[in-house]
């Protein structure tokens, strides 16, 4: 190694000794001397902080997302220009003082080592970043699960019940089981498919209802009425999928059971200026004294919220203060809002 210091040394000697041929004799000292400190340790220290600073520059820019072939490229024409640079003074030695040329070389080093830093400081401050969508990603996954457990609770009473009515009719040989067996089963058939999406249209969810009305019908019979009114530009309406089932079945069992004469479900659904809007309605008892809302309604506005903000809401009200009860869902125009 030390062999082949020595020829470029001399290799470099030569070349520059022809330069320095045409120099005036001070000058050519002066430009020997340079020579002499760039050969010395304290010179090659120079160049290995130089090439140190742009291995480090090289290394910045690959970890702030350049590729390894642009960040070596870059800091190595960097290099390039320094390099040239210091031939500059090496060559033409009148236009620098060797306090200049250590001048110029420190301001280099420093320049280099600082672009590394920075690029260093610019991925630790970017390192939150992934941290930040990781987290958005595990809140949306968490919303997600949540939404489902809701879904999964939107009507096990009713199932339950209605199994058990269903089983009490065969064992007594009871003539409605063969017609709320029916029932039953068109409305597992339509309820299986749509639950399992997150939102459906109002035409699809409301068949659905049908059929869970025609369930309820064969078990209260003449106790329960129903009606369904849905405008022809309100059906493509996309709602939450399990919501308009778990209104419909509050009214059945809070309006119409509860009750000895029983009573009519309307449910109705139309668009008006800037606003969809959708109400099921029933003539039943009416809210009983000191009523809590209870989990499938606080359900149907977390899901409401979730899928369309504050743009969605949904009260209940008492129809008079006897009886009847109406739930009432609104939502504007994602246009509409923006305007207002």
């Amino acid at each position: 190694m030390e062999t082949v210091l020595k020829r470029w040394r001399r290799w470099s000697a030569c070349r520059a000794e022809t330069t320095y041929a045409g120099l005036p004799d001070e000058v050519r000292a002066q430009a020997r001397r340079i020579d002499g400190y760039l050969y010395s340790v304290r010179g090659w220290w120079i160049w290995a902080a130089l090439l140190l600073g742009v291995a480090a520059n090289a290394f910045g820019l690959s970890l702030l997302g350049f590729p390894v072939g642009w960040a070596v490229g870059l800091s190595g024409l960097f290099f390039v220009c320094m390099a040239q640079a210091l031939l500059s003074a090496w060559v033409r030695p009148e236009r620098f003082s060797a306090r200049r040329l250590w001048r110029i070389a420190a301001l280099m080093v420093v320049a280099s080592y600082a672009g590394a830093f920075g690029s260093l400081f610019g991925v630790h401050r970017s390192r939150p970043l992934p941290l930040q969508h990781e987290r958005d990603a595990a809140a949306r996954q968490a919303s997600e699960a949540r939404l489902r457990l809701l879904q999964a609770q939107i009507q096990p009473h009713f199932l339950f019940n209605t199994l058990a009515a269903l089983q009490h009719w065969v064992d007594s040989g009871d003539a409605r089981a063969g017609g709320l067996l029916r029932a039953m089963t068109a409305f597992l058939r339509g309820s299986t498919e749509l639950l399992d999406r997150s939102e459906v249209a109002l035409a699809e969810e409301a068949e659905m209802a049908r059929h869970y009305l025609e369930v309820m019908h064969a078990r209260l019979g003449e106790r329960l009425r129903y009606a369904i009114e849905i405008a022809d530009d309100a059906a493509a309406q996309r709602l939450p999928s399990g919501l308009l089932i778990t209104l419909v079945e509050n009214a059945v069992e809070h309006g119409i059971e509860p009750s000895l004469r029983g009573g009519g479900v309307q449910l109705r659904a139309w668009r008006e200026t800037g606003a969809f809007v959708l109400s099921v309605s029933d003539d039943g008892g009416g809210l009983a004294l000191g009523w809590r809302e209870g989990v499938g309604l606080a359900n149907s506005r977390e899901r409401l919220a979730h899928a369309y903000g504050e743009r969605a809401t949904l009260t209940l009200n008492a129809r008079t203060p006897a009886s009847g009860v109406c739930a009432l869902l609104r939502i504007a125009d994602a246009a509409a809002d923006n305007a207002a």
